[in-house]
């Protein structure tokens, strides 16, 4: 959280704390670094659902990386097949709506 005159706060668990040897209120020096290998390897049902329709296909290229990153991780956390087939289809509707990670899960619980 920007705190002005380029500080920030920044929220770290007890046990990274206690990993870097820090007390709740320290201060730290963060240093941010481009990851250029950074790479999105979409599940083979994912990317064959994709490749069915063209315009759901264009629609999650246009996301950026890190939120095509977000469908995902969350297809990939499902642990029964009817789960993956639930999830999926919620992508494809998604990508047809031109939907946001969080706007489709929004819409969902709804």
């Amino acid at each position: 959280v920007p705190m002005g005159g380029g500080d920030f706060i920044m929220a770290l668990k007890a046990s990274l704390r206690k990993q870097l040897r820090k007390e709740a209120g320290a201060e730290l020096l963060v240093q941010l670094e481009l990851d250029t290998t950074f790479k999105i390897e979409l599940p083979m049902e994912m990317e064959m659902c994709l490749d069915e329709d063209e315009r759901c296909k264009e629609n999650f290229l246009k996301l950026p990386k890190s939120h095509q990153n977000y469908y995902i991780n969350w297809f990939n956390s499902a642990k029964t097949e009817p789960t993956k087939i639930k999830r999926l289809t919620l992508i494809m509707k998604a990508m047809e709506d031109k939907m946001s990670f969080s706007e489709m899960m929004r819409a969902n619980k709804a």
